[in-house]
């Protein structure tokens, strides 16, 4: 059933109803999320990159989240204590007010960690660096590369973010599916690859997305692993053991992958696991639940 339906200066936006799924976000004709599983694909999206972090600037750790109109992202983000800013960068204002009304799945826009700004995300990033902004965590929570959002998935793009990040900072991306996307996610990964020291694969079941599954691509300027929680934090989808289970693969997805995911810093790691508890500890800030 529909439930809204407007054209707004950049895109369509409609939200209709399905009797399992809930209220269904729909740009251009493409499903962007439900009300049924949204958390699957936020959860994930977010705390394998946060909880993952180097955390040497635990003190002050900023989050640039790029799109997420919709307000999961930013929903995920805040439960974590040790982030003391974010800004959130989105194009259209009328996706944020149509998730909202319709979905309310969103984070608190009023928070005073929160900085919302409605403005091209590309030129954002390009510009940032000269106004002497850097971010621990960038999460590029863009819609497919087609219209608006096709910039945010080019190399000068990548390499503006590479360039606001700290020097132990990430980057997350979403990809798609092997299966699907396999053209997409051999670009992404190898333009990172390119960038940073290290790409590694989170692999995530998304009911209500093709195939099943999607796939987020972790990078990493320092090199250092993000497969392993260094802060406690369980949610609804997300806990400790799903985070390090995430980074393995199904053999076939390796080409498609460029084999990026076993980076000298991931197999590292697992040799490390070998012989040490790597169960995750607690940093001096919590995460709320």
């Amino acid at each position: 059933m529909a439930l809204f339906k407007t054209k707004s200066e950049y895109q369509n936006i409609e939200v209709v109803s399905d009797e399992f799924y809930g209220a269904i976000l729909i740009l251009d004709g493409v499903g962007q999320t439900t009300q049924k599983d949204e958390y699957f694909y936020h959860e994930m999206m977010v705390h394998p990159a946060l909880l993952g972090s180097n955390f040497q600037n635990i003190h002050n750790f900023s989050v640039l989240i790029i799109g997420g109109g919709d307000g999961g992202t930013l929903r995920e983000v805040l439960r974590h204590e040790f982030v003391k800013k974010v800004v959130m960068v989105e194009l259209d204002r009328e996706v944020v007010e149509t998730a909202k009304k319709y979905l309310g799945i969103n984070g608190n826009y009023s928070d005073e960690r929160v900085q919302l700004l409605f403005q091209d995300a590309f030129v954002y990033a390009s510009e940032a660096k000269l106004l002497d902004q850097s971010f621990d965590v960038v999460i590029v929570d863009s819609s497919d590369p087609v219209g608006p959002s096709s910039r945010l998935y080019s190399e000068e793009f990548y390499t503006d973010l590479h360039n606001i990040i700290t020097p132990t900072g990430s980057i997350v991306v979403h990809v798609g599916h092997p299966f699907w996307n396999a053209t997409l996610i051999n670009y992404v990964t190898f333009q990172m690859s390119q960038l940073f020291s290290s790409v590694e694969t989170v692999r995530v079941g998304v009911p209500s997305y093709a195939g099943s599954e999607f796939v987020f691509a972790i990078a990493t300027k320092d090199g250092h692993s993000a497969s392993y929680p260094r802060v406690e934090f369980t949610g609804r989808y997300y806990n400790p053991d799903i985070h390090m289970g995430a980074f393995t693969t199904p053999t076939f997805w390796d080409p498609y992958l460029h084999g990026h995911q076993k980076t000298q810093a991931f197999q590292k790691l697992r040799s490390e696991q070998c012989s040490a508890d790597r169960s995750p500890k607690q940093v001096e800030s919590t995460s709320k639940g």
